[in-house]
């Protein structure tokens, strides 16, 4: 900018001097002339000084602007509706957002998470029904319930929902009836297997978290289609009061029938009784029924309608049942066990009648010598201890019905 006045008035100074004259007044006006271009010397010197003192000026000028620059200046601000705040402050906020940001979307995944591992996968449960043999009959295989829907069973919608993954629910098959049976308990697959009963694999699986009961029913008077199995409170309940026996609680499903995991209605109190406990008082009941609630013929029923068969001792009862439970129910259902079963069967008679009955295990001495396991019954009356042993009275047609230990057909040894 300096540089460029200087050199617009040199410029200027210059033309001025260079102002061209007419030839024919040269001679005349040389004097004259001379005297101009001192004149104009001079006023150019004046000119050029006045521009060096410009010049100092100018620069004085910028150096006061230079110092000026170089002083501390406060940060521009930024201001906004609710508050003024610095470049710097504006940083962090933005800073703060972001990492708020990122907390709830790490959060939202985890919640997402959380979600999906809440959600149990499950398998519609088909319930379908056949009219010719009475049998109820489950499967979650889309392709079996439609070949059985295409042969005649009647299909009756979605018993339940099954988790995919759970407690093993067995399946078998009768071949002599055509029955099928669903259980949790591998103690009683097995015994169904030892008994005739084919066994198909794992039917479905049994809720861990034990969210919605399948109650279990037995109709007595049946042959096919003996057990029948639901989510619905009010069916079982209806089944029951129509001549069916409640079993207890089968398995669990995920999900009952609507889909809706609600709990039913509370079971009474006096249906809170073990499976062993549930099949002994219905087999004691029919059984009293046909004896007249008599002790000498519930014991005489042992005898004439119970067959020796010889069994591992002791027999392990599965879940749900004591020994002495299993060993009844077993004689009951099968109509021939060995001497423990016999025993177990006719303590239950007496103790339902309200006898002061024992269920003993012990041994006997052998004809060959020696003992050998044993189990019969202990009745104690006004003071008195007698032996029961229809297992015995079966094998010798000796009487062994309230015997004392003295009188009694074989030595007994508690």
């Amino acid at each position: 900018m300096k540089k460029s006045i200087i050199t617009f008035l040199c410029m200027a100074v210059i033309g001025i001097g260079s102002v061209a004259v007419p030839t024919y007044a040269m001679d005349t006006e040389i004097q004259m002339t001379q005297e101009s271009e001192t004149d104009v010397i001079t006023e150019t010197d004046e000119i050029i000084t006045n521009i060096l003192e410009t010049e100092m000026t100018v620069v004085t000028v910028s150096e006061t602007i230079t110092e000026t620059e170089n002083e501390i200046v406060p940060e521009p601000v930024i201001e906004t509706e609710d508050e003024t705040i610095t470049e710097t402050t504006l940083e962090i906020a933005i800073e703060t957002l972001e990492e708020t940001e990122e907390t709830e979307e790490t959060e939202e995944e985890s919640e997402s998470t959380e979600e999906s591992e809440d959600v149990v996968e499950t398998v519609d449960m088909y319930r379908l029904y056949n009219p010719n043999s009475g049998e109820h009959f489950y499967t979650g295989t889309l392709a079996e319930r439609n070949h059985l829907i295409s042969v005649g069973w009647n299909y009756e919608g979605i018993g339940w929902k099954a988790p995919v993954t759970g407690e093993t629910v067995y399946r078998l098959y009768n071949p002599n009836v055509g029955d099928h049976h669903y259980t949790l308990n591998a103690s009683e697959r097995d015994h169904l297997v030892s008994v005739g009963w084919n066994y198909e694999g794992i039917g479905w699986y049994s809720d861990s978290e034990k969210s919605v009961p399948i109650y279990r029913l037995y109709n007595p008077n049946a042959v096919t289609g003996t057990h029948h199995y639901t989510a619905t409170y009010a069916e079982a309940k209806y089944l029951e009061s129509v001549g069916w026996n409640y079993e207890g609680i089968g398995w669990y499903s995920s999900e009952g029938a609507s889909g809706d995991s609600v709990n039913p209605p509370e079971v009474p109190e006096e249906d809170e009784k073990t499976i062993g406990e549930q099949k002994v008082d219905m087999y004691v009941d029919q059984i009293l029924k046909e004896v007249n609630n008599k002790l000498y013929g519930s014991y005489k029923w042992c005898v004439n309608n119970i067959t020796y068969k010889k069994l591992p001792i002791p027999m392990i009862p599965p879940a749900g049942y004591t020994e002495d439970e299993y060993y009844a129910v077993y004689a009951y259902e099968n109509r021939q066990g060995n001497c423990y079963c016999y025993a177990a069967a006719f303590y239950q008679l007496a103790l339902e009648l309200g006898y002061d009955a024992e269920f003993i295990q012990g041994k006997v001495g052998m004809a060959a010598g020696g003992t050998g396991p044993h189990g019969w019954v202990e009745i104690h009356v006004n003071g008195g201890t007698y032996v029961c042993d229809p297992d015995a009275e079966y094998e010798t047609g000796r009487n062994a019905y309230m015997v004392t230990y003295s009188s009694a057909p074989f030595k007994y040894y508690k």
